[in-house]
């Protein structure tokens, strides 16, 4: 139950913009126990993905982790991510340098800012036999190491394959978020339905979960009549205000 955010504000005529976003995921019970623990990491320029660590190169054929022909590259832009890789096999005592980092939210140099929500229904693509291949939990590392900007991140998720190899993680879906610094761009979500990419200009940079975003903007139609105001002898103008904590609700 996660829920992303964007505010726009204008001081001394220059606009400012802040993206936040809520990890209301409490416990997640399969395939194993994880409580997330996020740790913030600093990347500078010029490391190498997708970082293995010792430990998980020898859980690797067990887990599967990477797609047999994963896209290897050097980030062009520093970022800071929140990190819960440590959190995915927190049953068993392990160091946080000893398992590779999983980067669900962050930012980069350039102002772009990257978050991955959960998303019922996504598939992911197919691999391909060429060294094109991203495991979908390392898109936000790819997208905040190569891209400046939103243009940058649909370019390029339009030409490689945003896989899900490892059995034990095909339950754990998403969609991503992207804003860049740029307040006359907007911010793109990016879905996988059907095991295709699907891209969507956004106007106010809300994100929640379930369902695709297409399906949300069906769902929020009911509800823009609402207004502060009350005419004379009728109902409320809020009548039907959306109120609980699903998913459309929040959208």
């Amino acid at each position: 139950m996660c829920t992303h955010l964007l505010r726009k504000q204008t001081q001394k005529e220059k606009q400012q913009l802040a993206t936040a976003r809520t990890m209301d995921f409490g416990t997640i019970v399969k395939p194993f126990p994880v409580k997330l623990k996020p740790n913030l990491v600093v990347n500078p320029r010029n490391l190498q993905f997708p970082v293995k660590s010792p430990t998980l190169e020898k859980l690797e054929e067990y887990f599967k982790l990477l797609p047999k022909k994963p896209l290897h590259w050097t980030n062009t832009y520093g970022f800071v991510a929140m990190d819960v890789g440590a959190c995915i096999l927190n049953e068993i005592p392990l160091e946080i340098e000893d398992i590779s980092p999983i980067y669900l939210d962050g930012m980069n140099e350039k102002g772009l800012s990257a978050a991955s929500l959960w998303l019922s229904g996504s598939e992911y693509q197919e691999e391909s036999d060429r060294d094109d291949n991203l495991m979908f939990l390392n898109v936000v590392a790819y997208a905040l190491g190569m891209c400046a900007n939103v243009t940058e991140v649909k370019e390029a998720l339009s030409t490689i394959n945003i896989v899900c190899p490892s059995e034990f993680l095909m339950g754990y879906p998403a969609h991503y978020i992207f804003v860049d610094a740029d307040p006359k761009s907007k911010p793109l979500v990016v879905e996988y339905l059907h095991g295709v990419p699907v891209f969507h200009d956004v106007s106010n940079g809300v994100l929640t979960n379930y369902p695709a975003y297409n399906e949300m903007l069906k769902e929020q139609e009911r509800y823009k009549n609402l207004t502060v105001y009350q005419k004379p002898h009728e109902s409320p103008g809020l009548l039907g205000l959306p109120a609980d904590s699903s998913s459309i609700s929040r959208f």
